[in-house]
């Protein structure tokens, strides 16, 4: 409540588990989103949402949450180089879940500079 105030507003259009890979998944299954479902049920926020570079997250999520998701964001994979997120479509549609395709250019891959030495495209790329 106290982001709220500062940023003047009585609740958040959506709040998002950001790069959920980097944590415990049952951790972000079992207390993240229960919790915010808590303050979506009080409220606080209208869609809880999840982001993450690997697909398998997105899957494991929806397959063990009881919470229901409403946004999702991936990065990197419905790009030029790589469409791997229209795998998950289906299951994303089954859920009725938004989704959000973040990095378009994949991350600086497809400008002159090319992209971070950490790029997860192949190196011939």
């Amino acid at each position: 409540q106290e982001s709220m105030q500062r940023l003047g507003v009585s609740f958040f259009d959506i709040v998002q588990c950001h790069d959920i890979e980097f944590g415990n998944l049952d951790q972000i299954v079992n207390e993240t989103l229960p919790a915010l479902q808590n303050m979506k049920d009080e409220g606080l926020i209208r869609n809880i949402g999840v982001t993450g570079l690997p697909l398998h997250i997105y899957t494991y999520v929806l397959e063990h949450s009881k919470i229901k998701l409403d946004v999702a964001l991936s990065y990197c994979h419905y790009t030029l180089n790589d469409q791997s997120l229209l795998e998950l479509m289906p299951l994303f549609e089954q859920h009725n879940l938004g989704v959000i395709n973040a990095s378009p250019l994949c991350m600086g891959l497809l400008t002159p500079s090319g992209g971070p030495d950490w790029h997860p495209a192949p190196p011939a790329l």
